[in-house]
């Protein structure tokens, strides 16, 4: 039975239902009317954070501190064995990489500089004006500069000496031990130079014997050395690099090929008149590493430095692998990984015995 249902309000409302509005309702169905539970609006999707060089640096952070949480926790035997796997092959890479850029691409560089070395030398020649052009304010012959060209008929073997024998200035040719007189003049003049890498112009250094000439051209003219000896020096024998009060050219390198342990040692006599010019000043102290042939030993911290940043990139590639497609995450890690193992290469070659 259906009732009218009015409104009781105050005088002034103004909304007032009266009974002629005839809005009626049955008592049953105003009875089984339900309100349904609230239903939370749906979120509105949120566009993903572009992905940023600090994002990229954040993703290999948390995936490191997970591998270091890992490691504190306890892994499986097996995935320590397939990490410890991975990893060795990464260091296997790296090292064939260094060989080969040694070898190959070490190679290529040494020709280039050998072709701007002559280039620089005949210019010098040209002036006749001995190497008053190039000398420092000090006198002395500036690190890096040609100062005369050597040549083995036996060996075929045509190269320009530069001033200076650490790594870098080994990597262009021959290099002139800076505490020694200039070939030509009196006492012992020193030429170092590689044996396998960066083209090694010494590699045949053990195929000459005594009494075979040795041609070298400075600024000062052409003089020839004949061959006295052919050796190996072992460490803690008698090195032939000091001064002597003969006039003297020893050629050395490292032996055996692709070791440092030993020198090979080729000492030859001057067998034409000597300089008539003054030698120009020696420096009074060079580095250890340029008398020595080790290395350069503060190149460790940068080759160290090149390490982490190389490990970095290599966990932040992977984490970008597994969010990206391959193509885009191969676009921007390779340039970046590429840049960071030639910077890599360059010290570790630093590191290297100069006559390696």
């Amino acid at each position: 039975m259906a009732r009218d249902l009015r409104r009781e309000v105050e005088p002034d409302d103004e909304f007032a239902w009266s009974e002629s509005d005839g809005d009626t309702v049955d008592q049953s169905t105003a009875e089984t009317i339900e309100v349904g539970p609230r239903v939370a609006p749906k979120p509105l999707p949120i566009a993903p954070a572009p992905t940023t060089f600090g994002s990229i640096v954040q993703m290999a952070v948390g995936l490191a501190r997970r591998r270091i949480h890992d490691l504190r926790t306890g892994i499986d035997r097996r995935t320590a064995l397939h990490n410890a796997r991975r990893a060795l092959a990464v260091v296997g890479v790296l090292f064939l990489v260094l060989a080969a850029f040694l070898s190959v691409a070490g190679g290529l560089t040494e020709r280039r500089d050998q072709r701007d070395l002559n280039n620089r030398f005949r210019d010098m020649l040209a002036a006749h004006a001995g190497y008053a052009p190039i000398l420092a304010k000090n006198g002395t012959v500036p690190i890096g500069s040609p100062v005369a060209l050597i040549q083995i008929p036996a060996l075929h073997l045509r190269q320009v000496v530069i001033e200076g024998t650490d790594a870098a200035r080994l990597a262009e040719g021959p290099g002139h031990l800076r505490s020694t007189p200039l070939p030509g003049q009196h006492g012992n003049a020193v030429i170092a130079g590689r044996r396998t890498t960066y083209g090694g112009p010494f590699r045949h250094l053990e195929q000459l014997y005594n009494g075979q000439i040795i041609r070298v051209t400075t600024a000062f003219g052409y003089f020839r050395y004949r061959v006295a000896d052919v050796r190996v020096v072992k460490p803690g024998q008698r090195d032939e690099l000091g001064a002597s009060m003969r006039d003297l050219l020893t050629l050395t390198t490292s032996d055996r090929p692709y070791q440092a342990t030993q020198r090979l040692i080729v000492v030859a006599e001057l067998a034409s008149k000597r300089s008539q010019y003054p030698d120009p000043l020696r420096p009074a102290k060079v580095p250890g590493d340029e008398g020595s042939f080790f290395g350069n030993a503060s190149a460790a911290l940068p080759a160290l430095g090149w390490d982490l940043a190389l490990v970095v990139v290599l966990l932040a590639t992977r984490a970008l692998y597994r969010r990206w497609r391959t193509w885009p995450a191969y676009l921007i890690t390779t340039p970046i990984i590429v840049a960071i193992v030639f910077a890599w290469l360059q010290t570790m070659t630093a590191l290297l015995p100069s006559t390696l």
